[in-house]
């Protein structure tokens, strides 16, 4: 759960970096030195066995820990010297010849700062080209627990963790000569959950030693390349390991039988999250919660706002659904109504467009793939609704009307859950606190109007 423990700027980060020398590597020191977090260490690991104290005058004040075995070192090995010589609380890895921005562990330290509930964070990741011109892919995936379990989507030095995650064993398997990184994260993530922050704050460099570049994506699916054998010994080591339920749950999201969608564009601006206030909604979440994971467009967060719930069953199933990774459930103090939950969620979400549901209602399996497109498609449109069922005590589907300004000024044509852009739901204020018991989807439909 989100709370507001600062993270001192005095916490140690230790910024492990495996070098055999390259040129790249004064402008990787370099974006060190330019670090707005003041509290920093190098660990420059020797993995060639060549002296690079030359490089310590691009550290700036940065102190350098020279480590070297005297002898040549694989990637794996390398990091693991690493990690034996840090001494901070918190741990970077940085490739030899990338680099980060100026505010990135300073993003990474305030994104700990406030989801005290996780150990690691990664940032967004730019990639650029041999010479460092920016490409036209960003690494920016939400965290998905089961799409790591298939595929790396996090470069190494977009991630900060805790250092107390060594304490339960983990390590770069060093019989990995590729994807020792997607190892080691799969490893973490045994101990702890990851959050992603928008912020664009790593710059990974095409062309490096991992050997896993490649110019068709679908070779890493045949052993007759290095890629696809990587991820096959990955795999046999992960067989082993994973339970039976986080097998199952893979088909949830990556099922074969469902047809493949055209494209989807990743990035904050194509993200949709899914806003839910509860409050004693223990009889309906369930079914609420699967309409949302069900989507024929996955939606890229879940957040749920308990308002104070009181019912022992409820908050007993709501403590079971938060065990999900996709879901992020966020706890309130005391009971402050609907719009105050629903702005703290959106709030606490870095996705582009919002839909917010009520804890007792569902969505129909393609309500987010159309309104997406909808919405994306037309600027000027801030905000999409569909008709609605009713169902429970009264069972009738409502024939909403075309839209018209001075009807809704009279009735409120739209229900709460309508798709908007987050930057909509900003300029207006938000919904409104101080109505807490109805009508505070209407007054923030008629704000945008």
């Amino acid at each position: 759960m989100s709370t507001d423990t600062a993270l001192p700027s005095n916490k140690l980060i230790s910024i492990i970096c495996r070098s055999i020398g390259r040129p790249e590597l004064k402008q990787t020191l370099a974006s060190v030195a330019k670090q707005s977090y003041p509290t920093l260490e190098i660990i420059l690991v020797e993995a060639s066995a060549e002296s690079l104290s030359d490089f310590q005058e691009f550290a700036g004040s940065v102190p350098v820990n020279f480590v070297s075995t005297g002898k040549k070192l694989s990637r794996s090995a390398a990091a693991n010297t690493g990690l034996d010589a840090v001494k901070g609380d918190y741990i970077m890895f940085l490739d030899d010849d990338d680099w980060i921005s100026e505010e990135h562990i300073t993003n990474l330290v305030d994104a700990l700062n406030s989801h005290s509930d996780v150990k690691a964070v990664y940032s967004s990741t730019q990639k650029v080209s041999v010479d460092g011109k920016q490409t036209k892919e960003v690494f920016d995936q939400t965290f998905d627990s089961r799409l790591l379990m298939r595929d790396n989507f996090i470069p190494i030095h977009s991630m900060l963790f805790e250092s107390s995650l060594l304490k339960s064993g983990c390590r770069f398997d060093e019989t990995f000569d590729i994807f020792e990184d997607w190892d080691f994260w799969l490893q973490l993530n045994q101990h702890t959950n990851f959050f992603h922050i928008s912020n664009l704050g790593a710059f990974y460099r095409a062309g490096g030693d991992s050997e896993t570049a490649s110019e068709e994506n679908s070779d890493r699916y045949f052993s007759s390349n290095l890629r696809g054998q990587g991820r096959a010994n990955l795999f046999a080591k992960w067989l082993k390991i994973w339970t039976g339920e986080q097998l199952n749950s893979l088909s949830i999201q990556f099922n074969i039988s469902q047809p493949k969608k055209k494209t989807q564009v990743l990035g904050d601006k194509m993200k949709v999250a899914v806003i839910i206030p509860f409050f004693n909604d223990g009889n309906f979440i369930e079914e609420c919660i699967d309409s949302v994971i069900n989507q024929s467009r996955p939606v890229d967060e879940i957040i749920i706002i308990d308002d104070a719930s009181t019912a022992r069953k409820s908050i007993e199933k709501l403590a079971r659904i938060s065990e999900n990774p996709r879901i992020k459930v966020i706890t309130n103090d005391k009971n402050s109504g609907p719009s105050f939950a629903r702005n703290k969620g959106i709030n606490f979400t870095n996705s582009e467009y919002i839909l917010p549901l009520d804890a007792d209602d569902w969505i129909d399996p393609t309500f987010v793939e159309k309104a997406v497109e909808i919405i994306s498609e037309n600027p000027k449109i801030g905000v999409v609704y569909s008709q609605v069922e009713f169902f429970g005590k009264v069972n009738v589907k409502d024939g909403t009307k075309k839209f018209k300004v001075d009807e809704m000024l009279i009735d409120n044509q739209v229900v709460n859950c309508g798709l908007f852009r987050k930057k909509t739901w900003k300029s207006v204020g938000g919904y409104n606190d101080s109505l807490i018991d109805a009508l505070e989807d209407w007054d923030f439909w008629l704000s945008i109007i």
